[in-house]
């Protein structure tokens, strides 16, 4: 399995566009929301694989990365337990 950084950018707020792509986000079971608009996942899925399961919960203004977790990941500031859990599990304690 690989770990994946997803991030994107609803440039028009429309809550039930959001909606979907969080819902969208959950046939994921390895995953993790670490900030508002940036999740973690762990899964057999490529990356492109993972955007074209998304993207269609996207318009055309939208934005959406998909990038692989490389190396070891550093934190900064109030990290959700949770967040940092999942960290640790998947890529070890901060630096």
């Amino acid at each position: 399995m690989t770990c994946y950084i997803i991030s994107y950018e609803l440039r028009q707020q429309d809550n039930r566009q959001e909606q979907d792509l969080l819902a969208a986000l959950e046939v994921f079971e390895d995953r993790c929301k670490a900030l508002s608009t940036v999740w973690f996942v762990c899964t057999p899925w490529t990356a492109d694989k993972i955007r074209s399961h998304l993207s269609p919960y996207l318009g055309q203004d939208n934005s959406l990365i998909v990038e692989p977790l490389a190396g070891t990941v550093g934190w900064i500031g109030s990290v959700r337990p949770v967040v940092k859990e999942w960290l640790e599990r998947h890529r070890g304690p901060s630096n």
